[in-house]
């Protein structure tokens, strides 16, 4: 006789009596061939014992867990919901609940494995029971448990009638060894019936079952993402299979073979998931290495091999400004594009050919979305430029060249140091509008784009600037202001609001003082180019005009929320504000040293002002 290739005969010798039925065996052992049987026993039974049920289920999930199924008596598979329609839960923060409502309503909740090793099995679970509102709890609960697959059922704990509301009454007991056969095909199954009249919830929760551990489980397999996986979330799910034996199941996630940097060793209960936190995700363009250990009371499994997949590269930013093949681009151009998830930064690319970085080459910008170009690009020239995103040593890749053309040379007058000076009347027509640079925001009369700017000294009379013949492009604001370049105080401002209109500010002068005039993109937060325009500047000192010369009536500030100011109000005799039709809505009389507008709605309004000598003068003024 042989055993794993080993002569019994080598080994022991066998005499054997017949007492009626019984059986007498008498066994002589060669000892010198003692050890090696032990070894091969040993050996053997390692196959039958590394298995048994481990249960430990509390239902946090949204669907039944792996292993368990939801029936009805019908074989249908009733509602089931996740949470505490049946009363707070026991563990966690969910029971799984059904809701029974009529005398011929069972549940089935039914656990199924054929890891058993046929040792005790000590099981536990609680249950809770809470009326459907208008209901009544009317039913019966009894846990039961099959080795046969389900074909003959056996009471493990006795039917309870429910009838009152409980919250997380605890069930346990024991079904002793041997009852359930290694690798028996188990179940074990709650069963609940509505008696009739009764309508109400039922929650399982905590369910624990467990055989005594013998050995250590063995190894699980990664299932994903798939060994050798590309392009992989950087907060992947990692889930693996169970395995029999198994009380928990240890992670860990590193940047290298067997490494730990990541996720070192963390125990994950008996879920078989794990999903690495969007708070803190894996790199981009990174390659991982996962390894799951099972284990319970008695150790972790060993030899376990891990497995390891790439993340994706981190995604392109969307580029906004200046827009696909742009032409007309300022010469000091704004670049605009929209936030990517995880980047920690951005790098900008910019040359004469596509692809090229003779001007710029993958220059680190930081964690901004907009950038500016601190030096002019030569006018009337097509760049290429990309915009690449970055996490650490990962960028992006393959993101798209884009193209823009800029305008015409910048304009001498670009900056407020260069302004042109104007000798009254002035008038020029401008060609190189187009070529104005992004020069930041000009504050005062409220806000606008930094333009072109220019300069004249009043001669105490009144004073028109009109702008013209605009691209239709450009939106322009029209400001006029006294002070010096960065210390300004507005005089006064026009902006009509529509692309390639006109702008007009009439305003009376004071003899001697410095105006400045910008010419701007209206908005106050969008840095837009400029465009092509006329601009005039006249002053006309007729008959009555001159006779207005040295009385400096200004009207302040302009534009105004509902009080006006007057200067030298004591020359005036009245004062009347029209609307836009001609029509006066307001009226004041002599002093008018302010004039209270409040009622007045936002809009453009003339207030004519008429001094003592019969002289009058008028002003344009704003409501904001």
């Amino acid at each position: 006789m042989f055993v794993l290739g080993v002569q019994f005969s080598k080994i022991f010798s066998v005499n054997f009596e017949k007492t009626e039925k019984t059986y007498i065996f008498t066994i002589h052992f060669n000892i010198s061939h003692m050890k090696k049987l032990l070894l091969i026993c040993a050996l053997g039974l390692t196959g039958l014992t590394n298995a048994q049920i481990l249960v430990n289920e509390s239902f946090e999930g949204t669907s039944v867990p792996s292993g368990w199924t939801s029936t009805s008596d019908t074989g249908g598979s009733p509602y089931t919901s996740f949470g505490t329609n049946s009363g707070a839960a026991c563990v966690g923060a969910k029971l799984i609940t059904v809701n029974l409502w009529s005398s011929s309503s069972s549940w089935y909740l039914i656990y199924t494995s054929s890891n058993s090793n046929a040792t005790a099995l000590t099981y536990s679970y609680k249950y809770s029971t809470k009326p459907y509102p208008g209901g009544s709890i009317n039913g019966t609960l009894v846990s039961e448990y099959s080795v046969d697959g389900g074909t003959t059922w056996v009471e493990a704990s006795p039917s309870v009638n429910l009838t009152t509301e409980v919250n997380c009454q605890a069930v346990s007991g024991t079904i002793p060894a041997g009852t359930i056969p290694s690798a028996a095909n188990f179940k074990f199954r709650f069963r609940s019936t509505a008696v009739s009249g009764g309508d109400y919830y039922l929650g399982i929760d905590d369910v624990q079952l467990a055989q005594t551990v013998t050995s250590v489980p063995s190894c699980t397999t990664v299932s994903a993402p798939a060994n050798g996986a590309t392009f992989v979330s950087t907060t992947p799910t990692i889930t693996w299979s169970s395995v029999g034996g198994a009380s928990g199941y240890k992670i860990s996630i590193g940047t290298t073979s067997g490494g730990t940097d990541v996720v070192n060793n963390v125990n994950v209960g008996t879920s078989t998931s794990y999903t690495v936190a969007a708070a803190n995700p894996l790199l981009n363009n990174t390659t991982y290495y996962v390894s799951v250990t099972p284990t319970n009371s008695l150790g972790d499994a060993t030899g376990c091999t891990g497995s390891s997949f790439t993340t994706l590269s981190i995604p392109c930013p969307t580029v906004n400004s200046p827009g696909l093949n742009a032409t007309g681009v300022p010469l000091k151009p704004t670049i605009k594009w929209t936030s990517v998830t995880g980047a920690t930064g951005y790098k900008l690319s910019l040359g004469t050919t596509s692809g090229g970085t003779e001007i710029l080459n993958n220059v680190d910008l930081g964690n901004v979305t907009t950038y500016t170009l601190a030096s002019a690009l030569a006018p009337n020239t097509t760049y290429y430029y990309t915009v690449n995103s970055y996490n650490g040593s990962s960028s992006s890749a393959s993101c798209t060249v884009r193209s823009f053309t800029t305008g015409p040379a910048a304009a001498v007058n670009d900056e407020c140091s260069g302004a042109i000076q104007a000798t009254l009347p002035y008038s020029a027509v401008v060609t190189d509008g187009a070529g104005t640079t992004s020069g930041g925001f000009v504050t005062g009369c409220s806000t606008n784009n930094d333009g072109l700017w220019y300069k004249f000294t009043g001669n105490g009379g009144p004073i028109t600037v009109a702008i013209t013949g605009v691209q239709s492009t450009f939106d322009p604001k029209l400001a006029v202001y006294t002070g010096s370049c960065g210390a300004f105080t507005c005089q006064g401002s026009a902006d009509a609001g529509v692309n390639g209109g006109g702008e007009t500010y009439t305003f009376t002068s004071v003899a001697g003082t410095t105006y400045y005039v910008n010419v701007g993109h209206w908005s106050g937060s969008t840095d837009s180019p400029e465009g092509n325009f006329t601009i005039a500047i006249t002053t006309s000192l007729g008959t009555q005009e001159t006779s207005l010369v040295g009385k400096a009536v200004q009207i302040y500030p302009n534009p105004f929320s509902d009080i006006v100011k007057i200067t030298n109000s004591d020359k005036l005799k009245s004062a009347a504000v029209l609307d836009a039709s001609g029509r006066v809505v307001a009226q004041f009389n002599s002093p008018v040293g302010e004039m209270n507008l409040s009622k007045l709605s936002s809009g453009v309004y003339m207030i004519q002002v008429k001094y003592t000598d019969g002289t009058s003068q008028t002003f344009k003024a704003i409501k904001k």
